[in-house]
């Protein structure tokens, strides 16, 4: 998906648990933070999802960024529904070997392709590679859920992390931390 990650100061955040109206506030704070300092915002994920509104907004946000944003989702957390979707709109995505990354709900494609949400997602992600953009859009519409490995394999991520500092140290750069709350 990605060339060299940055080397520069990390703002992070934390977006856990349902994902609501705060954490969107958490996020473009960080990204200010960031902006500020010519940074790096670390979105560190694990959340079951939550408002499509809210992980719409977020995803946009991530996608208009004016800082890189890298997105890591920790061990044995989850991206699922609304949280992955949010997730992948960030320059750089990582997860934990066991991290998993998708949907428990069997949406439909009829019904992602000829929602309000698939059409937002599909014209937001085409920067993504269309064969990674494809699998993902299979794995909401179906309900399948997958871990770091084959999300690798798959095209999905840019690299497995096995923990912050693992991550931290591959990407470079001093690590600033953001209160979500």
């Amino acid at each position: 998906l990605a060339a060299e990650p940055p080397s520069a100061p990390f703002f992070r955040v934390e977006l856990s648990g349902v994902l609501r109206d705060r954490h969107l506030v958490a996020l473009l704070y960080a990204l200010g933070r960031a902006r500020q300092a010519a940074g790096v915002a670390l979105v560190v994920i694990d959340s079951p999802g939550g408002s499509r509104r809210v992980s719409l907004l977020i995803h946009e946000v991530l996608l208009k960024s004016p800082v890189p944003v890298v997105a890591y989702v920790p061990p044995g957390g989850r991206a699922l529904a609304g949280a992955a979707v949010a997730l992948y709109a960030a320059r750089y995505v990582a997860m934990a070997p066991d991290a998993r990354i998708g949907s428990t709900l069997d949406l439909g494609l009829d019904v992602l392709r000829h929602s309000g949400f698939g059409e937002r997602f599909l014209l937001a992600s085409d920067v993504v590679p269309s064969a990674s953009r494809d699998w993902f859009l299979l794995m909401l519409a179906e309900g399948i859920v997958s871990d770091a490995p084959d999300a690798s394999k798959r095209g999905l991520i840019d690299f497995v992390a096995t923990d912050e500092r693992a991550l931290r140290r591959r990407l470079g750069g001093q690590l600033l931390s953001v209160s979500p709350s």
